[in-house]
């Protein structure tokens, strides 16, 4: 019910009989009791339980992340000398196969690549914000089109950019920044292959909003997020992917709300899916 102020009140109304010499109701009574305050408190409480059961998986999820970068360095460390090593035995030869120095080549940064990632991720579950800088979101953006090219090229999808920034600037760390928008972008071709689509879209679109803070989109003419994974796509270990572990996407929510903003899903997009985020132009 609505009080005088026009706000909504909780009643607890209860009926309460009185009955006569024969033991006949005569007359109900009914009784109200506010109990506006204690439905508050009980929706607060339930509130902080779950933001505590996020953060309790975040941390897992932080702290297998750490636990597989240093397990991974190892590995990575030797793919790079075997790398160097058949770069060498390449150029030694006086008619290596053709395109075998730039496949080697291609290898070796996707180590230091893969390399560089782990020790960002190490870094954004254990310090913070340390490796901050200006950024232009429109060349970040260009940046990660050139490194997923091949991943593109192979998966036939077309992907289109539409800056539209205007040059400003946000305060971010760049290779979380990036892993970000790379898993978007990931997610849509896996989701375009996933189902066969031919003619696969992604298109990319930055813009300034009219609260001085730079807006990014992802969409794609994919399949779409289905409507029991809408509402927790961002909860950790939550995925529709046969050999996904639902990461992802909570990670990246994360490190968009680290930097200020907020990684939302268009639950009324159509035609596809539409994930954005938006984060503040840096004075």
């Amino acid at each position: 019910m609505l009080d005088g102020d026009g706000n909504i009140r909780t009643i607890d109304f209860t009926l309460k009989p009185v009955v006569d010499q024969q033991g006949n109701t005569a007359l109900i009574i009914p009784e109200g009791r506010d109990i506006t305050d204690l439905k508050r408190a009980e929706q607060e409480t339930l509130r902080h339980h779950k933001e505590m059961a996020h953060v309790t998986r975040l941390s897992t999820a932080g702290e297998m992340a750490s636990g597989m970068a240093h397990e991974l360095n190892q590995p990575l460390t030797a793919l790079l000398s075997y790398c160097g090593t058949a770069k060498s035995m390449v150029n030694s030869m006086s008619s290596p196969p053709p395109q075998l120095g730039e496949i080697l080549e291609r290898a070796s940064e996707q180590a230091h690549r893969a390399g560089d990632i782990i020790r960002h991720l190490r870094d954004f579950v254990s310090k913070g914000d340390n490796h901050r800088k200006l950024l232009d979101l429109d060349q970040v953006i260009r940046d990660i089109i050139i490194f997923l090219k091949h991943e593109v090229q192979a998966s036939d999808v077309r992907i289109n950019f539409y800056p539209g920034s205007h040059a400003r600037k946000v305060m971010a760390d760049k290779m979380q920044i990036e892993q970000v928008l790379i898993n978007l972008v990931r997610n849509s071709l896996e989701a375009i292959g996933g189902a066969k689509i031919s003619e696969g879209q992604v298109i990319i679109q930055s813009r300034l909003l009219s609260n001085d803070s730079v807006e990014v989109t992802v969409s794609d003419n994919g399949p779409g997020i289905s409507p029991d994974m809408v509402d927790i796509v961002f909860h950790p270990f939550q995925t529709n992917k046969p050999s996904g572990m639902g990461i992802g996407l909570s990670l990246s929510s994360t490190i968009i709300e680290t930097h200020g903003g907020k990684l939302r899903v268009d639950k009324d997009y159509q035609n596809g899916a539409l994930f954005g985020f938006e984060l503040p132009v840096s004075k």
